[in-house]
């Protein structure tokens, strides 16, 4: 298979599945992050399209079996080429308040045996999870949503409760931005706006804007573009497209690195513990819902 990326030009709204009319007022708001259905939709009609761009119908029944892994999100360097891997920040971390908002301190959330007096709903052999210690503090409000694979892997290897707070915007990064667009229909004979015609869309800006630290006056800001990466077998051609709703532009190119695969030190960690935590990059269902078959098949009593 092979990595491509998708680099979008413009804002992007990937649709939450309300409805979107022309009532005054209406809004329609993008998902923080697109599922993977929604970009197998989207390899799937770029690979179906000509050389002139039109997509062709009859491709419908193969293209239907073109399979995709991802998206991952992933920082783009100076030249374009794939830098930073970005992941869901993990499941299993809670980051709390600690002074400035570019700090915090993360919480370990493990598996809490449950008391001989209290029931749950959850299905046999799993357990509820929180924090080992009575905390105060608050959650923080916007902590890093997505991760870098370095910090990714550590916290795999050796999660754990932080002692000091630790600078969020080195562990990761928010993620795309929200961008919002308040738009009028006009009416062509007057070039005015239609009366009543009033909506707004809001899109995801593939563009990270970071406040240098220095105390610089006036401050000065740097920028990380963020694309998605997919890894798929679909016969794609390096070309613009679109990705999204509304036909949105995106540069569709063949990426430079393959996905992450699984350390040497995070194999060595299981075997040692002779446990594992499984967490997911993208959504999933699986045939028994929550629980993978094949784990079963490790561990007959889940």
């Amino acid at each position: 298979m092979t990595i491509w990326i998708i680099d979008p030009r413009d804002p992007v709204i990937f649709g939450d599945g309300k409805p979107f009319s022309a009532i005054p007022g209406t809004s329609a708001r993008s998902l923080p992050f697109p599922y993977p259905s929604t970009v197998a939709g989207a390899v799937r009609s770029h690979s179906g399209r000509d050389r002139n761009g039109r997509f062709d119908a009859t491709q419908i029944a193969t293209l239907k079996q073109t399979g995709i892994r991802g998206p991952l999100l992933v920082a783009l360097d100076c030249t374009g080429s794939t830098g930073d891997w970005l992941l869901p920040a993990p499941g299993d971390c809670l980051v709390l308040r600690a002074g400035e908002e570019q700090y915090g301190k993360r919480l370990w959330l493990r598996p809490l045996s449950t008391p001989a007096d209290c029931a749950t709903n959850l299905a046999d052999g799993l357990h509820p999870i929180g924090a080992k210690w009575i905390v105060k503090e608050k959650p923080h409000p916007h902590p890093s949503r997505f991760w870098t694979w370095d910090a990714y892997q550590r916290w795999l290897i050796d999660p754990g409760d932080d002692p000091a707070a630790v600078d969020l915007e080195k562990i990761g990064l928010p993620g795309p931005a929200r961008e919002s667009r308040t738009h009028v229909s006009i009416v062509p004979s007057q070039q005015t706006a239609r009366e009543g015609f009033l909506f707004q869309t809001s899109g995801l800006e593939f563009l990270h804007t970071q406040r240098n630290g220095d105390g610089s006056a006036p401050p000065l800001y740097t920028a990380t573009k963020l694309a998605l990466a997919v890894d798929t077998e679909a016969s794609l051609r390096a070309d613009w497209g679109f990705v999204g709703g509304e036909r949105r532009v995106a540069r569709w190119r063949k990426g430079s690195a393959s996905f992450p695969t699984c350390p040497p030190g995070i194999e060595k960690s299981i075997k040692d513990n002779r446990s594992c935590r499984l967490i997911l990059a993208t959504p999933a269902i699986f045939d028994k819902g929550y629980l993978p078959t094949w784990l079963r098949q490790i561990a007959p009593n889940l």
